[in-house]
C-alpha cells in the first residue's frame, strides 16, 4: 500500500531534480504553496485531482508516478 509519506517524498524528489522550490511547483501546479509543503511532509492527504495537477507540472504522467512508487516497495 502506498502511503502519503511515500507520495510526498517522491514529489519532493522530483521537484528537487528540476531545481524548483515548493513555491515554483505550487505555482506551476496551481495549488496553494502552504498545501504543497503539507503534501510533501505528509501532513495532508492529497486528492487525485491535486496529484494530477502536480504530476502535470512535473511533466510526468500520473501512471508513471504510481509506477515509480510501486517499484520502490
Amino acid at each position: 500500500m502506498i502511503t502519503e509519506i511515500e507520495i510526498g517524498l517522491l514529489i519532493r524528489e522530483l521537484r528537487l531534480k528540476k531545481g524548483w522550490n515548493q513555491i515554483i511547483l505550487a505555482e506551476k501546479a496551481r495549488v496553494n504553496k502552504s498545501y504543497m509543503g503539507e503534501i510533501e511532509r505528509a501532513e495532508k492527504t492529497i486528492s487525485i485531482s491535486h496529484l494530477m495537477k502536480i504530476t502535470e507540472a512535473l511533466d510526468i504522467p500520473l501512471s508513471n508516478f504510481f509506477l515509480i512508487l510501486e517499484n520502490r516497495e
